[in-house]
């Protein structure tokens, strides 16, 4: 019985200490300028919020599943004045954080786009002329760098620019 007893109080006082280093780590991290997964600088859905989180200026990014030691290092570095972004996000930002955003009639349109209509549609929904919806298409490409429409549509869903 006192084995079970035990167990559970060292359950307890595991579940303590994890709640204060957590609220350590959030009190901490808002002073760093430390992004942790789950609080409002979120991960980034698209390249979108990620751009706007790096204007707030955070030092680094940390992940849930970081494990706990490369968390405690990841705010040393922070505290000593070094930025920390992991593996994950760094491929992320080099194959997006270059790229041109797309204005919100871009957006309309690829959106038109996504849902499959043509370009005569479009410009009936968007009440614009099909030469326009033609010449926001070229910028559409050139922005996200594809090759036709199906592939500016699967990126834009794929950075988070557009939902199905």
């Amino acid at each position: 019985m006192t084995e079970n007893v035990r167990l559970e109080e060292r359950t307890r006082i595991a579940r303590e200490l994890h709640d204060n280093l957590l609220q350590a780590f959030l009190s901490a991290s808002m002073q760093l300028g430390v992004a942790a997964d789950g609080m409002p600088a979120e991960s980034p859905v698209g390249t979108q919020k990620f751009r706007g989180h790096s204007r707030l200026g955070p030092r680094a990014y940390v992940l849930k599943t970081m494990p706990p030691g490369e968390l405690l290092d990841v705010i040393r570095q922070v505290h000593s004045g070094k930025k920390k972004i992991p593996s994950e996000i760094a491929a992320y930002l080099a194959e997006h954080y270059g790229d041109e955003q797309l204005t919100h009639r871009e957006v309309d349109i690829l959106r038109q786009l996504a849902n499959g209509n043509r370009n005569r549609d479009i410009a009936e929904k968007l009440f614009i002329a099909e030469e326009t919806v033609k010449a926001h298409l070229k910028h559409i490409m050139e922005k996200l760098h594809a090759n036709d429409r199906t592939q500016a549509v699967s990126i834009g869903i794929r950075r988070g620019i557009i939902q199905l």
